[in-house]
């Protein structure tokens, strides 16, 4: 149950838990550490990809706005 809860806590965004308090309740929990570690890697991989990709189509969209917008309507279609 700690792993799903966790990747849970890391997926939702929009629980009225602000980030850093995921330490604490993970603190009182009794979840191993490999698999907080494992939620954890795994709920953040998505929002990393995502900054990411919107950091380098800003740097495309300054260099070439053609490429740029391209780019954003694909991204809003993956998303």
């Amino acid at each position: 149950e700690g792993f799903k809860t966790m990747l849970l806590m890391r997926l939702a965004p929009l629980l009225p838990i602000p980030t850093d308090a995921h330490w604490y309740v993970a603190g009182t929990t009794n979840i191993k550490y490999w698999e907080f570690f494992a939620a954890h890697f795994i709920g953040t991989f998505k929002v990393a990809i995502l900054d990411a990709f919107f950091g380098s189509l800003l740097l495309s969209s300054v260099i070439d706005t053609d490429a740029a917008e391209s780019a954003a309507k694909n991204a809003l279609i993956g998303e």
